[in-house]
């Protein structure tokens, strides 16, 4: 049995089953890449205990490739890697203990194991009820949500994303008690899917390898333990988080009575600026509001000051609130948008940041600091 193909055709699949493996030594079977070739395709797995990669390559496949080996991932994912664009001769038999791999002048021997000791991989199943979007928008609503997930692990509920479904609109929100990110967009639904999950959010390359880019079709599934995307390209399952999300319906407010619109890079510049003297010490951040003016303050101590103005159209009472510009600034660097609207209304109530002009609704908001 052999797979015969050229290594930059295999390389991608082969690394996202490498990422997704386990490093520490101590579970082989979590470690390796099962590689299935019917003659005309070629299909990846691995899994991890938590997460699964299903992923299909049939550019550039020989018609003579055909069986099953299951190989350990990270010196596989090296050698594919060393072969570059070389055609590369994987083969095998089901009575020796290891398989060769030759390219150009090299050989190189890895160990395999039965292919059936990879553990079985929940799939996504059509006849079950899923929503469907395209995969930038997909990929678009995590990056805009995994900002404000929770990493400290304090609390389980907060550690992902929260995604559910009313028909034909779904909505991701995610927190970590200090900001909160809430996304809403319109998806095919027909089977009026019912969504109420809880899901840690994807790596960003994984998910990309499988949902690819623009307007492919991408199926999004939920079991009960399991959040499967069925892309083009193969499909990617993790698990849920058991617990139950704060129930933000009708208690965060999404608007705020004193709100105008900006130039998102403006701002967004003016912050990281802002943010150009560091220090071990604690950093006090003041945001003053005057007739259109914004003045930005900060003070690290001994290590120096801050102040950076912003013209804007700001026409109500002076106004002054103390924010985090590093929790500001991960908000607006996940949008996309040209302009975004950004209102306040007390120094403690959240200020509230909203992408203008997209084809979902993009909402961000930030608590404020404690006066310093």
């Amino acid at each position: 049995m052999k797979l015969i193909a050229p290594a930059d055709a295999l390389r991608p699949a082969i690394e996202a089953c490498a990422e997704i493996a386990d490093k520490t030594g101590k579970r082989p079977v979590y470690a390796a890449t099962r590689i299935d070739c019917d003659g005309s395709a070629v299909k990846f797995s691995a899994m991890n205990g938590t997460e699964s990669l299903q992923l299909n390559v049939s550019d550039r496949i020989d018609p003579t490739s055909v069986g099953s080996v299951f190989l350990p991932s990270a010196n596989l994912a090296r050698i594919v890697k060393d072969a570059k664009k070389d055609t590369i001769c994987l083969q095998w038999n089901g009575k020796s203990l290891h398989a060769t791999l030759d390219y150009g002048t090299s050989r190189l021997k890895l160990p395999v194991e039965p292919p059936e000791n990879l553990p079985p991989i929940v799939s996504f199943n059509p006849a079950k009820p899923f929503f469907t979007l395209t995969a930038s928008a997909l990929t678009s609503l995590f990056k805009r949500t995994t900002i404000a997930v929770q990493t400290d692990f304090t609390n389980r509920s907060l550690h992902g994303v929260c995604i559910r479904t009313d028909g034909a609109t779904l909505k991701m929100a995610s927190t970590d008690g200090r900001r909160f990110a809430l996304v809403t967009a319109t998806v095919e639904n027909p089977d009026d899917a019912a969504f109420d999950t809880l899901a840690p959010p994807p790596g960003p390359k994984l998910l990309a390898r499988v949902a690819g880019a623009g307007e492919d079709e991408v199926k999004v599934q939920a079991t009960p333990s399991l959040l499967i995307v069925n892309g083009p390209s193969g499909q990617m399952s993790w698990r849920l988080i058991s617990g139950k999300f704060p129930d933000y319906e009708g208690h965060v407010p999404l608007t705020a009575p004193f709100t105008m619109t900006l130039n998102r890079k403006d701002l967004l510049e003016t912050l990281e600026r802002h943010q150009l003297i560091k220090s071990v010490s604690s950093i006090k951040h003041r945001l003053t509001f005057t007739a259109g003016n914004l003045e930005m303050f900060s003070s690290a101590g001994v290590d120096g000051e801050t102040t950076v103005n912003l013209e804007l159209p700001w026409v109500w009472d002076d106004f002054v609130i103390h924010l985090d510009p590093g929790l500001v600034t991960a908000g607006l660097a996940a949008m996309s948008s040209e302009e975004i609207t950004f209102g306040v209304d007390t120094p403690k109530t959240p200020v509230v940041f909203r992408e203008i002009g997209k084809p979902f609704d993009c909402l961000y908001m930030v608590v404020p600091m404690s006066e310093q």
